[in-house]
């Protein structure tokens, strides 16, 4: 019988070399079962981290970092401390340091991967619009009732026009500029070098200039003429007439303004909490799900008839998207099987569109009524950003779409 062993016998009776030499043949042929078992032992299962996803990490006593995830690349930035970090995403343009649920840009196209923006109905189902200069990335942000689309593609905002394709808006002083909101009269509003921007076919691109001399964002305009936005730790509005000016302090952001001048957006800092505002009432804050205390979240998009979505209790035990009105108050729109969901576009009919993360965290988006809840639409790595009244959505693919109607 083969002996890997010695007897105690045969091991009392070797020298010393003869035993070292033994020993050393004896530890070569564990190492080598260890490699063996090893190379065919499965590995455990890699986190699947979703374009959107935010990590932020502590790395010692006074430092941090913070992996902003686009596609299937992190990119990871140390300092001295959060804000320092959030500063320097702010400084590449590579994430909207005021909004954690819209971090998804980047200064140069080689960092992250967005995949392709898109356009949705019941009639044509998926229309990938394409990119601006070839191959890359390009993301759609809004939809006026036209048809018009706007986003950014390779680091430049656009517009796209059934028939016209996509066109290059420009930058206010060259670099990278991205399109925010477009109203019906095909004015846009958006962001480029730090400072929002009004763009039109008359005018080209306009800089409506900064709060204090802070980084400015434009979000959305009204038929009006009216622009929302945020400024660094603030929020502002931006007319013809008036110019740019700060909302009441404690406003934090602007995301959305509808015909009558009633904007949302959250204030206080950390948590936020969700809030519409206006001239004559001032601040109005939208309780939570669970009551009329205020919860944190962020409002995102507004309707006509002041009916208000967005994304309320995202610390700590997930994110849910909601619905709310001046007369039933804040409601959970559900979820598709995960944690998280967020609402982010409605229409004057009251459809709502966003997206959420399955039992499977695979993220996907979704459309809402009240006579079909919660709908999955559009497939694994799809997010729904805006609706117009006529049910077109618009937003980003990262993945083969899903064709089937809600």
């Amino acid at each position: 019988m083969l002996r890997l062993i010695p007897t105690s016998q045969q091991w009392g009776s070797r020298s010393l070399p003869s035993k070292l030499t033994c020993i050393g043949a004896y530890v070569g042929v564990v190492a080598l079962a260890v490699t063996v078992v090893l190379a065919f032992w499965p590995a455990p299962p890699r986190q699947q981290l979703r374009t959107g996803d935010v990590k932020v990490a502590a790395q010692g006593d006074n430092s941090a970092a913070i992996g902003v995830v686009q596609g299937n690349v992190n990119l990871n930035i140390s300092g001295s401390s959060v804000d320092d970090i959030i500063a320097e995403l702010d400084r590449r343009k590579g994430a909207d340091a005021s909004n954690p649920f819209l971090k998804r840009k980047s200064s140069t196209s080689s960092e992250f991967s967005y995949g392709t923006a898109f356009v949705w109905s019941r009639q044509h189902g998926v229309v990938k619009l394409g990119t601006l200069g070839g191959k890359g990335y390009s993301f759609a942000t809004d939809i006026n009732h036209k048809g018009e689309v706007v986003g950014f593609s390779n680091d430049r905002a656009f517009l796209w026009k059934e028939g016209a394709g996509m066109i290059d808006l420009g930058t206010l002083n060259g670099g990278y500029s991205e399109a925010r909101g477009i109203n019906d009269r095909g004015q846009v509003v958006g962001c480029s070098g730090g400072h929002a921007f009004l763009w039109s076919e008359h005018t080209g691109m306009r800089d409506l200039g900064t709060i204090d001399g802070q980084f400015t964002r434009a979000y959305a305009i009204n038929n009006a003429g009216m622009v929302v936005g945020d400024a660094t730790g603030s929020a502002f509005t931006w007319t013809e007439a008036s110019g740019i000016s700060k909302i009441d302090a404690g406003v934090y952001g602007a995301r959305a303004v509808n015909t009558l001048g009633q904007v949302e957006g959250a204030k206080g800092v950390n948590p936020w909490l969700p809030i519409t505002w206006g001239l004559s009432r001032g601040i109005v804050s939208l309780g939570s799900v669970k009551g009329p205390s205020a919860s944190p979240g962020f409002a995102l998009d507004l309707n006509a008839a002041g009916v208000v979505v967005g994304v309320t209790d995202w610390i700590g035990a997930g994110s849910r998207a909601f619905r709310w009105t001046a007369r039933e108050g804040m409601a959970d729109l559900g979820n598709l099987g995960g944690h998280n969901t967020f609402a982010v576009g409605i229409n004057s009919r009251g459809t709502i569109v966003g997206w959420g993360d399955t039992v499977y965290n695979e993220r996907r988006a979704f459309i809402w009524s009240e006579d079909t809840g919660i709908v999955d639409f559009l497939g694994v790595g799809s997010m729904a950003e805006s609706i117009n009244d006529r049910g077109q959505v618009v937003g980003g693919l990262s993945g083969p779409p899903k064709m089937e109607e809600p």
